[in-house]
């Protein structure tokens, strides 16, 4: 619709995508920020403005408005690592209902994973930010009694907040939406630590009931 070519898209990741691109592959051309030029099964995705954004050239696309009216945040009560709730990012124009970064968020501050709190980022949890209740099933399965392996960090610095937030890893331990082929394997970025999302996260299908 009209409406929603105005309104800029952006990735799970939350880069802005290229309003108009050319599939390098299949050679169609996209002028509506996301398509699905090459029939990928996880459907539509596009080229970003910053590949550092998104460490790569390309990302699969937020959907929009898919929420609904009914949606609820999820966790009902959370807040960030601030202490900041749901209603403060909607109010204070801190993300954008595509789960991008609003006109209040300061630059300075760093990602919205730098605020992961109890599984989640706002981009999860609230409805404002895209996220909420039923909107991504895999984190339905998050264990409350789980703990993440203490201060873990894969090779580079990202902790199991971003593998889970950005849809690195599925909860049982598979790749998620938001990696990329490019990026090798899980293995691949944990050389130093040995230790991989999948055996350290418990968004990732790991984690322990005792910190380990």
């Amino acid at each position: 619709g009209e409406g929603l070519q105005a309104q800029r898209r952006s990735t799970l990741l939350g880069c802005e995508c290229r309003q108009h691109w050319l599939d390098e592959v299949s050679g169609r051309p996209c002028h509506d920020a996301c398509c699905n030029t090459d029939g990928d099964p996880n459907g539509d995705w596009c080229y970003v403005q910053d590949s550092k954004c998104e460490d790569a050239k390309w990302g699969y696309c937020r959907t929009v408005g898919d929420v609904g009216e009914h949606c609820m945040d999820s966790p009902p009560a959370w807040v960030d690592a601030d202490g900041e709730g749901c209603w403060e990012y909607e109010d204070d124009k801190l993300c954008t209902p595509a789960g991008g970064y609003g006109s209040g968020w300061k630059e300075d501050w760093g990602t919205f994973s730098d605020f992961w709190n109890d599984g989640h980022t706002a981009i999860t949890a609230c409805c404002a930010c895209g996220g909420g209740g039923g909107s991504r099933s895999g984190l339905r399965d998050f264990q409350r009694d789980c703990q993440d392996k203490q201060g873990w960090k894969d090779d580079d610095g990202d902790t199991c907040g971003t593998y889970v937030d950005d849809q690195w890893c599925t909860s049982t331990g598979g790749y998620g939406w938001g990696w990329h082929e490019e990026w090798g394997t899980f293995a691949d970025r944990n050389k130093k630590s040995q230790t991989s999302a999948p055996q350290a996260c418990c968004g990732c299908g790991g984690g322990s009931r005792t910190n380990f």
